[in-house]
């Protein structure tokens, strides 16, 4: 319920945004929703309803990287139509057939989070347990900058230095094709600082966005453009006249993030299933049993470092716990 698309926009309103806009992945269906929502609350909706732009956030496949993303901004539900006649065999929207069209119906889109890649099950819970607690044991790491380290290098660790050096030169060949090179709030301070160097060095202006998944970072990265209307602000969103409000994501945030998405499982009708897959890895079935001494590990691990994430860790724990139908009363998350 609390990632109903109208509680994302009124969240977003509250947190002084003057425009929302919804990139679900490979569909607009949570977009149509909150309009047809909207279509019923009288004046109040149809005000609310110019606040609104429409968005999709589409994977795609270009021959130089690889694997891309991009945030299409003001299209139409006949447009997206369009661009799903674009896709090839798995699914992915090849990109030489996507930017012609979106140039020729003068619609904005950027490069979203460059140099990100599929992870390809690289990533296990076992290696993110192993890099957290890492970070944790080692007071060096509770900064912003050697966390962003830390974090880039458990991403990217698993990548061949020629895979990496292929995905950046073929980045720097197709970024000057988009609108603009997004830096979001989820991203840690290293990415970001790529994203704007990328910008940079093809001349393509930056728009800051959220990319928030769970309600932790909605609003917190954004872009400032003076404009009468939705469709001036795109318009000078692509001229490069926005003011980027840049926040990267620090080690509470990403804490955050984590708590968030437990706590998504309890509203979740299969929360057992959401819980499983959370903690699915090579491991199997023996990364839930160690699950809850993970979760009480980092809750010691933080206390007295940081009272805001220790309290996020604390409804971790609670949650975690009474979505696998726990009694939380009789366990100490200390």
């Amino acid at each position: 319920p609390s990632q109903h698309p109208i509680q994302r926009l009124l969240a977003a309103l509250e947190r002084g945004m003057d425009y929302f806009v919804l990139t679900d992945h490979n569909t607009m269906a949570g977009y149509s929703h909150l309009i047809e929502e909207l279509s019923h609350m009288g004046e109040i909706g149809r005000l609310a309803r110019e606040r609104v732009i429409s968005g999709v956030e589409l994977s795609c496949r270009c021959a130089e990287v690889g694997e891309v993303h991009t945030n299409v901004f003001g299209l139409d539900e006949h447009q997206f139509e369009h661009i799903n006649g674009f896709r090839d065999d798995s699914g992915l929207v090849r990109l030489e057939k996507l930017i012609p069209y979106l140039d020729s119906e003068g619609i904005v889109f950027g490069l979203n989070h460059p140099l990100w890649q599929p992870p390809h099950n690289n990533i296990t819970t076992f290696k993110v347990v192993r890099e957290v607690l890492t970070g944790l044991i080692n007071p060096k790491m509770h900064n912003g900058e050697a966390i962003s380290e830390k974090m880039v290098e458990s991403l990217y660790g698993h990548m061949d230095p020629k895979d990496v050096e292929r995905v950046y030169n073929g980045t720097l060949e197709i970024a000057g094709q988009f609108s603009f090179i997004e830096v979001n709030g989820s991203r840690v301070k290293t990415m970001n600082d790529i994203a704007e160097h990328i910008a940079s060095q093809v001349g393509v202006p930056l728009c800051a966005g959220s990319d928030d998944h769970y309600g932790e970072t909605l609003g917190l990265c954004h872009t400032i453009v003076r404009a009468d209307d939705k469709w001036e602000f795109l318009e000078k969103l692509e001229k490069g006249e926005g003011e980027v409000v840049r926040k990267d994501t620090d080690f509470t945030n990403s804490c955050m993030r984590f708590v968030n998405f437990i706590r998504l499982t309890v509203e979740c009708d299969s929360t057992n299933e959401v819980v499983n897959s959370l903690f699915e890895s090579k491991l199997g079935k023996v990364s839930l049993l160690i699950a809850p001494k993970f979760i009480r590990l980092l809750y010691r691990s933080l206390n007295n470092h940081n009272p805001k994430a220790q309290r996020a860790v604390e409804i971790m724990a609670s949650s975690y716990l009474k979505a696998q139908s726990i009694d939380v009363d009789s366990i100490s998350v200390m």
